[in-house]
């Protein structure tokens, strides 16, 4: 009511107006929009997994970029060097075989099959988010390096199961860190691999050199210094 109007200047007719406007419209709009819901959105478990599949591709081969890192501008390229997120047997990533695609993965970065369920982090940094399945984190360095590290080929289907994370995301975290549990052998037991792969989202920015690993890598050791170029003025 406005002016001077008062309670009662409300006749039965004012009241209706007044339920339909603010009970009746809406309820209709809430079930039109369920109704929508229900049989026009048709994201399954399975699409979902692909969406999320297709969206770590592109993060690693640079066709999506992360948000930018705050970071000082430098005029010398920055140099980080990335620990073994885990305890196993490294590799390149084009010797990770995917399989649904029967190729090595894209991107500059490397893997580890992991020999337990401890992921550490690789640098000092910043996480910067988390995939609601728990099997994906960013985490950007104090150099500015962005990285991916994702646990196991295929783990989206697990909607998080079997991880647990120590962190939350925008935590700043130190080299070591515990970041994550994961079961290796639930991951198996539904049929996935448990590879961990480390991957940077700034392909085009940053050269990499791999260190001479041995046949088995210790987490905290030493795996790929990479070097990120300043961006062009």
């Amino acid at each position: 009511m406005t002016g001077s109007a008062t309670a009662a200047d409300m006749t039965a007719s004012n009241i209706h107006t007044f339920e339909l406007l603010a009970f009746y419209l809406p309820l209709a709009c809430a079930i039109l929009s369920l109704l929508v819901f229900m049989f026009k959105v048709t994201i399954t478990e399975k699409k979902h997994a692909e969406i999320v599949e297709e969206l770590q591709t592109k993060l690693a081969t640079g066709e999506v970029a992360d948000a930018p890192a705050t970071v000082a501008t430098v005029d010398d390229a920055l140099t980080t060097k990335v620990l073994a997120p885990v305890s196993g047997q490294p590799m390149m990533l084009e010797a990770v075989k995917n399989g649904n695609q029967g190729q090595g993965l894209p991107g500059v970065g490397f893997a580890i099959q992991p020999n337990d369920g401890r992921l550490y982090a690789p640098f000092d940094g910043t996480i910067r988010f988390t995939f609601s399945t728990k099997h994906t984190l960013g985490i950007v360095s104090d150099a500015g390096l962005e990285t991916i590290i994702h646990v196991g080929l295929g783990t989206v289907n697990l909607r998080g199961a079997g991880f647990t994370t120590y962190y939350q995301d925008g935590q700043v975290v130190h080299a070591g860190d515990l970041l994550m549990t994961f079961d290796c052998d639930l991951i198996k037991q539904h049929g996935y691999d448990d590879v961990v792969v480390t991957f940077f989202t700034q392909p085009g920015r940053i050269t990499a050199r791999t260190d001479d690993w041995p046949t088995t890598i210790q987490h905290g050791q030493s795996a790929m210094k990479v070097t990120l170029k300043p961006e062009p003025k």
